[in-house]
């Protein structure tokens, strides 16, 4: 798969801190090469540990992958994903709710 296209997942995500490692564990379980893999996570303000933990798992992994965004900012899902379409950097975006992303292949 060193031929792969580059790809973006969109995901927005607020106060679902209880979710989090889970979601971890199923983006670290994509069957993709991670340094084609660029992660935009749109935190509407959680107030439960949610942004923490993204910052947290951000520092640890960031260099496996080729980017990792995270953005806070007053939002809905509409406008989430507006969000990714202008800081995408590929042709290939999946976007995906914090509950959805669960498949370890995207191909």
């Amino acid at each position: 798969m060193e031929n792969a296209p580059l790809i973006t997942i969109g995901i927005p995500i607020k106060n679902r801190f209880q979710y989090i490692r889970s979601l971890f564990e199923a983006i670290d379980d994509l069957d993709y090469p991670k340094k084609k893999i660029k992660l935009i996570f749109v935190d509407d303000f959680s107030t439960d540990g949610t942004y923490e933990a993204l910052v947290k798992w951000k520092n640890e992994v960031e260099e496996k992958y080729y980017k990792v965004v995270l953005i806070r900012e007053r939002t809905n899902i509409p406008q989430a994903r507006n969000i990714y379409l202008n800081t995408r950097l590929t042709s290939c975006m999946l976007l995906e709710n914090d509950k959805s992303l669960h498949q370890p292949k995207i191909y």
